[in-house]
C-alpha cells in the first residue's frame, strides 16, 4: 500500500482524558485551532456552511498488541 504525508494545519482540544473509552462523544465539547501561518482570514465565510469536515488523526491512542484488526468490536447496543 502507498503511503503518504500529512501536515497538520492545527489541532482539536477537549477536556477528555479517558483516550481508549470511545462512548459518549456526544455531549464532548471540542475546540479546534487553525494554525497562526494561516491569518486570521483562513476562517472568512465559514459561518455561513452548516458543517465542516475535519480530519484527524488518533495520535495518542496506543497501537494494540497485534495487528490483526479483523475481529470486529462487540457489539455495545447501540
Amino acid at each position: 500500500m502507498p503511503r503518504f504525508e500529512i501536515t497538520p494545519i492545527g489541532t482539536v482540544r477537549n477536556n477528555r482524558t479517558d483516550v481508549q473509552h470511545t462512548d459518549n462523544w456526544g455531549a464532548v465539547h471540542s475546540t479546534i485551532t487553525v494554525d497562526e501561518r494561516f491569518g486570521d482570514a483562513c476562517l472568512q465565510g465559514l459561518e455561513g456552511f452548516s458543517h465542516v469536515e475535519v480530519l484527524f488523526v488518533f495520535d495518542q491512542f496506543p497501537e494494540p498488541e497485534h495487528d490483526d484488526y479483523r475481529e470486529p468490536r462487540p457489539y455495545r447496543g447501540r
